[in-house]
Order: C-alpha cells, then structure tokens, then sequence
C-alpha cells in the first residue's frame, strides 16, 4: 500500500495515496480542528490541531478524493491540513496491524485502520482512514 508519511511528536501518520486527489503547500496555521469555508464550501481539518500537536507547523494541504473520484470539483471538498509529507512509502498492507481496543478510550482513535512499527525510523506509524476522519467530521458540522 502506497502512503504518504507525514511525521507528528511521538507517531508519524500514514494516508494512503489512493484517496488523496492531490496536495498544495499550505502555510496558513490556525487554531482551528475544523473549518468550513461557506464560499467554497470546502472543509479543512487541521491534523496538527486534531492530534494535540498545535505547535507543529501546517505544510502541506491534502484535497481526498470526493465521492465521484473521476470529477474534478473544486467545491465540497475535504482538505487535511498537515504536518510536512516528509516522503512516499510502500508499506504491505499485511505490516499493519489492528489498533488495539484499549485505545478506544481517546476520541481520534476510531479514524486509524491500523498501525505499524518502524524499526528504523524507531516510530509508531498510525494508518488514517480518511473515510472514518471525513464521517466524524461530517456528523460533528451536521
């Protein structure tokens, strides 16, 4: 599986290339988890702020894939605002493993499909699932 690695404090963050429609640099910083841009109608999920991390610096802006994956729609689009994509990585699907119930406890958990240990880079590399994040957050603006 195709993802791309996108470093936070104690964990990196997978997001699988197959759902992303494409990626900008984004410099703006908010302090916002969430914004819905009513002109647009765009919305933009700071990963940094989601995660607790409102330090780390927004880099990088990722439009996924809406529901029609062929249209090229600028408006009603999810955009994850994150931390730099430090590279593009081929990690067997097979490497991830089930994110343990006893994570259950912490709000964001339920957006992770899986995780994964990187002995070389010596950090927890936690797989998104875009379609989970983009539920939440529709139930939470709705």
């Amino acid at each position: 599986m195709r993802v791309f690695i996108c470093s936070y404090r104690s964990f990196s963050l997978a997001i699988p290339i197959d759902c992303v429609s494409s990626i900008f640099l984004h410099r703006d910083n908010s302090n916002e988890k969430i914004h819905y841009d009513h002109e647009k109608r765009n919305t933009y999920i700071s990963l940094s702020n989601l995660f607790c991390c409102n330090d780390l610096s927004i880099h990088h802006g990722i439009i996924l894939k809406g529901q029609n994956p062929d249209s090229d729609q600028i408006e009603d689009r999810m955009i994850l605002l994150s931390t730099e994509i430090e590279r593009e990585k081929d990690i067997p699907a097979d490497k991830f493993f089930p994110v343990p119930k006893s994570l259950g406890v912490f709000q964001f958990s339920s957006v992770f499909s899986g995780m994964f240990y990187s002995i070389g880079a010596g950090k927890l590399i936690l797989l998104l699932n875009p379609e989970q994040l983009v539920q939440n957050i529709k139930r939470e603006i709705l």
